[in-house]
């Protein structure tokens, strides 16, 4: 048994049209205005507000791919099973929207125990949406940044580190390891310090009519694309949370 999701929200309308909101697992059926201020706060994943997709994000419904999920360089605050603690903001201005975030961070990379310390080790995210009609079918753009400070080890720190002790090898790990009795194999324990890791993407959905060359029957086709980049000096050689 354990918690996955437990917070408050709060929500303020600030006028603007009528927004229906069904009823659905992380939401209570609502009506909305389309220009509001909405305050969350407690336990849960930051996929339930970043980087979100019509057709591009549930695995269990939609594209079974990781890359999927979320756009690849992402790495955003979680334990072991993806949730984490923190608050997110959101102010919807009618088409755009516009989401601010903090989680915490593990203790360990990629361990269930979460480090409380929120000012101090932290996952943080900044995201704008904005929704369209193209041609009369819906779409969507949204620019994702991210930017995490916790304890982290470059993979290229690790191997030099090995290569001028070989001592600080994995077997010998003086603090948290995965548990290796490779007594030839680097280890990012001898490395890790507080660092930044940071990145951004683009997600893109769009729906469009297509005619099939066995019926003239018109379709609706979903189209989903995400983009990513990174900062070099940082993300690539760095472990995930």
């Amino acid at each position: 048994m354990y918690s996955s999701r437990l917070f408050f929200r709060q929500t303020f309308d600030f006028g603007g049209q009528r927004v229906v909101k069904t009823s659905e697992p992380m939401q209570l059926g609502a009506v909305v205005r389309s220009r509001r201020l909405v305050f969350s706060i407690g336990n849960f994943s930051l996929l339930d507000f970043f980087d979100k997709n019509s057709f591009a994000s549930d695995l269990r419904r939609q594209f079974f791919n990781m890359a999927f999920l979320t756009y690849a360089a992402y790495d955003f605050a979680a334990d072991a099973r993806g949730y984490t603690w923190g608050g997110v903001l959101e102010l919807y201005l009618d088409d755009w929207a516009f989401r601010l975030g903090r989680g915490v961070v593990p203790t360990n990379p990629n361990q269930l125990p979460l480090d409380g310390r929120f000012w101090e080790y932290y996952g943080d995210q900044l995201e704008i949406e904005h929704v369209h009609k193209l041609r009369g079918r819906p779409g969507a753009v949204r620019i994702l940044g991210y930017r995490n400070h916790e304890n982290l080890g470059r993979f290229d720190e690790a191997v030099a580190a090995y290569d001028t002790n070989p001592q600080h090898n994995a077997a010998a790990c003086p603090g948290f390891s995965y548990g290796s009795k490779n007594t030839q194999a680097p280890d990012l324990c001898w490395v890790r310090r507080p660092d930044v890791k940071l990145g951004i993407g683009i997600n893109l959905e769009q729906t469009s009519r297509a005619t099939t060359s066995t019926s003239p029957t018109r379709r609706t086709t979903p189209i989903a694309a995400r983009w990513t980049s990174w900062a070099p000096a940082c993300t690539p050689s760095s472990e995930p949370s």
